[in-house]
């Protein structure tokens, strides 16, 4: 089972799960397919609206908290509109329909529904999403690269100072 804490950065992260066991008709119902958008609709105002395309090739559901959007792929690209959900303009929406009750912040399904975003060609959406991955795929790498560099100068500083 998928929570908001497995909403990272606009992917899902498959660590720290809960397991359940579901019914076939559960399973009908409630597993998620390849391309479907995880909404987080109860959080903290910084946390609510939190989206992930679900990608994996494994049987989840998820909690009850979040939202699973299910596009049509002939007219929309879940990755396109994850970054939607993730943009400006998203987060613009959100705020704007996000109100407290009890401490937690929430969207609901029908105010999401009301959400507007540009949707050009399906081709075109294709090729943002394609170009938009591209660049987080190499920011990805550019962060794991910085993490290294870090750890090798602290190693060699270290290697270079401590005289044992």
């Amino acid at each position: 089972m998928l929570r908001m804490n497995n909403i990272v950065d606009g992917e899902v992260d498959m660590a720290n799960q809960k397991y359940i066991e579901l019914t076939e008709s559960e399973k009908k119902k409630y597993l998620l397919k390849k391309g479907d958008i995880l909404f987080n609709r109860t959080n903290s105002k910084e946390l609510v609206g939190k989206t992930a395309v679900f990608k994996e090739n494994v049987e989840c559901t998820f909690a009850s908290y979040l939202i699973r959007i299910k596009v049509n792929p002939d007219k929309v690209n879940p990755d396109y509109l994850n970054f939607l959900f993730n943009s400006p303009i998203g987060r613009t929406q959100i705020d704007l329909v996000s109100r407290q009750v009890s401490g937690q912040v929430n969207v609901n399904a029908q105010e999401m529904r009301n959400f507007i975003f540009p949707l050009p060609k399906l081709e075109l959406q294709h090729k943002i999403a394609s170009e938009l991955l591209k660049m987080k795929s190499n920011q990805n790498n550019y962060l794991d690269l910085s993490v290294q560099n870090a750890e090798q100068a602290i190693n060699d500083f270290q290697n270079s100072v401590i005289v044992e």
